[in-house]
C-alpha cells in the first residue's frame, strides 16, 4: 500500500528530530525534580539513566543514550522477556517491580511507557511511581508515541 509505504518514510526523520529534541531537552533541563533532604543516591552517577518502557522508543532513546556518553543505561520493563536482548544491547535491564522496592535513584528519568488496559489512574501513578527514581535535581521527560 503506497500511503502506508509513505507513511512510514515520513516518521523515521520525524522520530530522529523527536529523539534528538529529547536528548537536548535532557541535556537542558527541562524538568526538574525535587525531594527531601534525605534522599539517597545509589549507583548513579550524574550521566546514568532511567528508562522506564524499553519497547521501540524507550530502546532507541538508551542506545542514543549510550553512543553519546557511554554511561550506564538501566532499562525499566514489566516482564523479563526482553532482558537478554536488553543486556546485548548493553544496557542494563530490571524489572518494574524489582525497581517500585528499590530506593534507586537517577539524574536522568525519561518514561516511554504506552498505558495499559487499565484505568487512566493507573497510568498516572505508573508515572508517578517512575518519577519516585528521579534524584533531587534531576530532569524528568515523560513522551508519549500516539
Amino acid at each position: 500500500h503506497t500511503c502506508r509505504h509513505t507513511c512510514r518514510h515520513m516518521a523515521q526523520p520525524s522520530l530522529r528530530r523527536a529523539l534528538r529534541g529529547l536528548l537536548v531537552l535532557l541535556s537542558c533541563g527541562l524538568w526538574y525534580h525535587s525531594s527531601p533532604a534525605d534522599s539517597v543516591m545509589v549507583e548513579a552517577t550524574p550521566e546514568d539513566l532511567l528508562v522506564v518502557g524499553a519497547g521501540y522508543l524507550g530502546r532507541r532513546v538508551a542506545q542514543l543514550w549510550r553512543e553519546k556518553s557511554k554511561v550506564k543505561v538501566v532499562a525499566a520493563t514489566m516482564t523479563e522477556k526482553s532482558h537478554e536482548a536488553l543486556r546485548q544491547e548493553g544496557l542494563e535491564p530490571i524489572l518494574a517491580s524489582d525497581l517500585k522496592a528499590s530506593k534507586l535513584k537517577f539524574s536522568q528519568v525519561v518514561f516511554c511507557a504506552p498505558p495499559s488496559r487499565g484505568e487512566a489512574s493507573d497510568y498516572a501513578k505508573s508515572v508517578t511511581d517512575a518519577l519516585e527514581h528521579l534524584a533531587e535535581g534531576g530532569i524528568g521527560v515523560f513522551t508519549s508515541s500516539a
